[in-house]
């Protein structure tokens, strides 16, 4: 119970014991309102299983931002991180974004991986945002997608507004930023990645 349990709290606010593993890629989508723009959040849930990354790579080129994540009570899935980061930086466009979340933070009480060494990691990779959430209590899920939103809504227009700024074009809804970012609908393309579905 990882990613998908949080994608299925952020979209549909209900966490199901039953969870099955991801197989391949699943698909979720949610509004997010920054400033006076509503973002559409399309979410790519690729399956952590290496027999499925020959799969997921393809998500990866167009992906916006990246969150990984692990559980804070599975250190194996935390020290996984490292080879996803690699996969991340090979697949992804430069300047997608990537956050770091700790997952089940309803069994603090068995938690393996600290707060510090998340916030080391972050430190080492340069990763922007770090945060802990429970799928199950829904704890920090919403907020997680919203900070990101808006993060990501500010590279991306601090970007647009350094590429066209020769042209004195402004970001609009209606502007494309990045090939496959922010067209149309405003629709950011997030994916998620981790070993534990």
């Amino acid at each position: 119970m990882g990613k998908s349990c949080i994608l299925t709290r952020l979209t549909k606010d209900q966490f199901d014991t039953e969870h099955n593993v991801t197989v391949g890629v699943d698909f979720g989508s949610c509004l997010m309102k920054v400033e006076d723009l509503t973002l559409k959040l399309q979410i790519w849930d690729t399956a952590g299983q290496e027999s499925f990354r020959s799969i997921t790579k393809i998500f990866y080129r167009s992906a916006d931002a990246v969150i990984l994540s692990y559980s804070i009570n599975q250190r194996d899935s935390f020290e996984h991180l490292s080879s996803w980061i690699n996969e991340v930086h090979e697949q992804c466009p430069e300047e997608a974004m990537i956050f770091l979340v700790g997952n089940k933070l309803d069994l603090e009480s068995e938690r393996e991986v600290s707060r510090e060494a998340a916030r080391a990691f972050q430190r080492q990779h340069d990763i922007k945002y770090f945060t802990e959430t429970s799928a199950k209590s829904g704890d920090n899920v919403t907020r997680l997608f919203h900070d990101a939103s808006k993060l990501l809504y500010l590279h991306l227009k601090q970007m647009d507004e350094a590429t066209s700024h020769d042209s004195q074009s402004s970001f609009s809804g209606d502007r494309t930023i990045s090939q496959n970012s922010i067209s149309g609908a405003n629709n950011p393309r997030f994916g998620t990645e981790d070993l534990n579905d």
